[in-house]
């Protein structure tokens, strides 16, 4: 601004400054004193050692000038903190990092906050030098209200900044195209150099500066060579290198280092891919569909469709400088592997300026405009009803953007859910409880709480928190999310979550007043399962031995007979009751079709341990449904949170079946058993058994399971099914080789099916194996060793 400004657009310029300063000061203490984005966290540990004496960041995943600018920041403030008498020493200051590090952030937030402000203003400069000044006020008014750039200029961290060096660059770059002083080159080439100091991508810029640069060589008519080799585009690159160095001084004096992670980070932007990268995803059609909208508004992004084809249409050499821009940076990150919509931030202010030039066209057309078409961009407003027109024409253009920017404040504003959940624990859950916790999760004490931290859970499995009797799992939707929609890509991940339902109890769910479609940062969704502990969590893992049998018949008049019988043998005592064993028919909908209760008491140590009952007819349409067996059960103690009046189930898919009317006389007969290993040799797996009925055979169906075999250090010899029937004995050999967690080429266990004959008379069936081994009891190791299965009493009979 100078004093030759006119004092409505110095007006116009100060309350585009208020406002920009306004929804970036929304919500900047988020989440004090707990820190909830893993980058400011490691970025301000950067900082902090800086100030302690190693100005070398060791850590070159990401430049060191914004971490320099940080900790310069820092040191302002210890100085007049000093002076103040707030702080008596260095480390008296930097003591408070530890205690509370609320200032620290808020401080380094701040920082953030001005650059923030700043590019508002710089775009706004150069939007007026290009098209005028409405189009720069309204180039202005779409990057405040860009919810990317707005989440961004919250924290402390360098993608906001980076935007600032970015749009500084180009408007060197304009003004070399336009009046070609060496002074220009040097300034585009240092603040590109700055960008790329602050966070690699600055040396873009170069594309444009060449473009303008080329532009006025051929204008001049100069020689091709001339053009290429000209100094001041020499002075340029050399201005860019210099800057790069002096915000980034330790990629030269620790190369090694610096190389190591500047490679890293190439591998893992183009190869690698973020933790939770889904595969299936086509990065290109992610950024059209969400990137545009995150980072320039839904109705924005429209304006710079249109924008570019106008632009593209005239082909004007100023337009094609400005384009060359955001879209080679698309582009780029287009071909990446990681994606997320923050990559697509430095094309912003670009995209931006191109909406706003789009907008200021469009606004100098009828009805909007009372001039002609002709009229020059950036004259003065239409008066009557045609400004009205204008403005709500902008309205409508920034209004679903500046929306979705107060509402992130809002939220930002609001106490975490993290924050929020963390007092439910600590007010409900006693200290010393065992609790599985994962990345993004409500910051819990480890001196406080037995934490057992995975960056996912679906990392581990259900047999690996039993082994260690954890108690209540916490998980969030910022993981969950990553996985739970692409079970192709994740399989392993995203059958943990679901399981989590099924096999968890879930206690409470912390979820936030509003949610974004892609994963956000701030106020994840929570949720608190209590587990059970015992060494097979599931179904029927609170037995040694279990076996039930289903007998489906149908009558011939549209409807099925449903009969089951059910027994148990030596339960297990870790804290939970069994009660009402049951059948459930489920069709592929997933809504229950039928069930049967067998026995509506206590089962097992409290109560009977057989059971048998049938249900009256039940009317099936045709199609295919699934039959799970499984029984209720209910803590001993109190579980806070848990309502005394909730049933609670443990279940298994025992297998399906299909209705077809043209079959009315079908039938199903399945038997399930289920026996746990003595556990003398450090044997502590289990191994069910699945009989179907085939025609006049049968189809046997045995795994073995269990958190020894995929997190110990053991394995067993060919396990096996061993078939009694009369005096005939027939083996069935699940694996030849080693099956277990040391020793083979994959930690688990194993499942095979086998057809058997029809039995000649009632048989009995025997889990087994030839040896085992555990590396903890190597003296105890050897066999064979055999356990029998249960079967349902009357489920065979001999005929």
């Amino acid at each position: 601004m100078t004093s030759k400004t006119p004092a409505r657009e110095t007006l116009l310029v100060l309350l585009l400054v208020l406002l920009a300063l306004g929804v970036r000061l929304g919500g900047i203490a988020f989440g004090l004193p707990y820190v909830y984005h893993v980058d400011e966290a490691r970025f301000a540990d950067i900082s902090i050692k800086y100030l302690r004496g190693d100005p070398n960041p060791h850590f070159f995943h990401v430049p060191s000038l914004y971490t320099y600018l940080v900790a310069a920041t820092w040191e302002g403030a210890y100085r007049v903190g000093k002076v103040f008498g707030r702080f008596q020493t260095r480390n008296d200051f930097l003591g408070r990092f530890s205690d509370d590090p609320s200032l620290f952030y808020i401080l380094g937030r701040l920082l953030t906050v001005l650059m923030s402000v700043l590019t508002v203003y710089a775009l706004y400069v150069l939007g007026k030098k290009m098209y005028g000044v409405r189009a720069g006020a309204l180039a202005a008014l779409f990057l405040i209200f860009s919810l990317e750039f707005n989440r961004a200029s919250h924290y402390m961290n360098p993608d906001g900044p980076m935007i600032l060096f970015l749009v500084l660059s180009f408007l060197f770059v304009w003004n070399v195209y336009e009046r070609g002083r060496t002074r220009d080159y040097i300034l585009a080439g240092l603040f590109a150099g700055l960008a790329f100091s602050t966070k690699y991508g600055g040396h873009v810029l170069f594309i444009p500066l060449v473009m303008a640069h080329a532009f006025r060589g051929y204008d001049a008519k100069k020689p091709a060579l001339r053009v290429l080799f000209s100094p001041p585009l020499l002075f340029a690159g050399l201005a860019f290198v210099a800057a790069f160095l002096a915000g980034t001084p330790y990629a030269a004096l620790d190369f090694p280092a610096f190389w190591k992670d500047f490679r890293w980070q190439a591998g893992h932007l183009y190869e690698f891919g973020h933790f939770g990268s889904a595969a299936s995803v086509s990065v290109p059609l992610f950024y059209l569909r969400y990137g545009l909208a995150e980072n320039l508004g839904p109705i924005v992004q429209l304006l710079a469709l249109g924008g570019l084809v106008l632009g593209f249409a005239k082909c004007r050499r100023r337009d094609l400088i400005l384009f060359a821009v955001p879209l080679v940076l698309l582009a780029t990150v287009s071909g990446w592997k990681a994606y997320a919509t923050r990559y697509l931030l430095p094309a912003a202010p670009f995209f931006i300026l191109i909406a706003a030039f789009f907008l200021d066209r469009l606004l100098t057309l009828r009805p909007f405009a009372a001039q002609t078409p002709s009229r020059p961009a950036g004259a003065g407003a239409p008066a009557g009803g045609r400004a009205w027109l204008s403005a709500g024409l902008i309205v409508l253009a920034v209004l679903p953007s500046a929306v979705r920017a107060v509402k992130f404040d809002i939220n930002l504003s609001r106490t975490d859910t993290r924050t929020v959940a963390k007092g439910w624990i600590e007010a409900n859950i006693p200290p010393k409880t065992r609790v599985a916790l994962e990345e993004y999760g409500p910051p819990i004490s480890p001196e406080v709480y037995n934490v057992y931290f995975r960056k996912s859970l679906g990392e581990i499995s259900f047999e690996w928190m039993s082994r260690r009797r954890i108690e209540y799992a916490v998980v969030n939707d910022i993981q969950s999310s990553r996985f739970l929609p692409y079970p192709k890509d994740f399989p392993a991940y995203a059958a943990f979550y679901r399981l989590l339902d099924e096999r968890g109890v879930l206690l409470k769910t912390f979820a936030p007043k509003w949610d974004d479609t892609l994963v956000d940062l701030h106020n994840p969704t929570i949720k608190i399962y209590r587990l059970s502990t015992y060494p097979d969590p599931g179904f029927p893992g609170n037995f040694r031995k279990y076996a039930q049998s289903v007998t489906l018949a149908g009558t011939g008049r549209g409807t099925w007979t449903l009969r089951s019988e059910v027994r148990a043998a030596a339960p297990l005592a870790r804290g939970e009751r069994v009660s009402a064993p049951y059948v459930r028919l489920v069709d592929d909908k997933g809504g229950e079709a039928g069930s049967l209760v067998l026995d509506g008491g206590p089962f097992g140590a409290d109560g009977a341990s057989e059971a048998a009952a049938s249900a009256p007819p039940i009317a099936l349409a045709p199609g295919r449904y699934a039959i799970r067996v499984g029984y209720e059960f209910a803590f001993e103690a109190e579980v806070p949170g848990l309502e005394p009046s909730r049933r609670l189930r443990k279940e298994v898919p025992l297998g399906e079946f299909r209705v077809e009317a043209d079959k009315p006389g079908k039938r199903v007969e399945m038997a399930y058993s289920y026996v746990a290993f003595p556990g003398g040799r450090g044997d502590d797996y289990v191994q069910s058994a699945t009989l179907t009925k085939t025609g006049a055979g049968w189809r046997l169906t045995s795994a073995i399971y269990g958190g020894e075999l995929r997190f110990g250090d053991d394995y067993v010899i060919a396990p096996f099914v061993q078939v009694v029937d009369g005096g005939a004995s027939s083996k069935y050999v699940l694996s030849e080789g080693k099956v277990g967690s040391i020793g083979v080429p994959q930690a688990g266990g194993v499942r095979k099916s086998f057809p058997i004959p029809p039995f000649g008379g009632t048989p009995r069936l025997f889990a087994g194996y030839e040896s085992y081994y555990d590396d903890r009891r190597p003296d105890r190791a050897g066999g064979p060793e055999t356990v029998e299965f249960l079967l349902p009493p009357s489920f065979i009979r001999a005929p």
